[in-house]
């Protein structure tokens, strides 16, 4: 067996800036005067700052969606007992029955006039 690890191995969390911090504090055991490597490290303070700010965000948004769709879903479900009993209550036990209309009798169609023909006009004079 080999002691590979692949991508799909989540065994170990990534921590992002890891591997940087990592460096820069190794490098700056040997070198604690170089401005440089004081940069390098104080930058990597702040993005990982940052990130974790990010993510503080990202998981206050997801736990108010996830309170606001406890609150749809349990505004659906109110809606929805609310419309069976009112189906229930809208149930007739018994059909009466409705007397037929009196028929309306025809009325008869008008026949169109005949039409008039023109009387032909006298040519006009050139």
């Amino acid at each position: 067996t080999s002691s590979m690890v692949f991508a799909a191995d989540t065994t170990v969390a990534k921590e992002p800036l890891a591997q940087s911090s990592a460096s820069v504090e190794k490098n700056l055991t040997r070198n604690p005067d170089s401005k440089g490597l004081n940069n390098a490290a104080n930058r990597l303070e702040a993005n990982q700052d940052k990130i974790e700010a990010k993510r503080a965000a990202k998981a206050e948004r997801l736990e108010k969606a996830k309170k606001a769709e406890k609150l749809e879903k349990a505004k659906k479900a109110e809606k929805l007992e609310k419309a069976e009993k009112a189906e229930k209550a809208e149930k007739v036990e018994k059909v009466e029955k409705v007397e037929k209309a009196e028929k309306i009798e025809k009325i008869e169609k008008i026949e169109k006039a005949e039409k008039v023909e023109r009387a032909e006009r006298p040519e006009k004079a050139k």
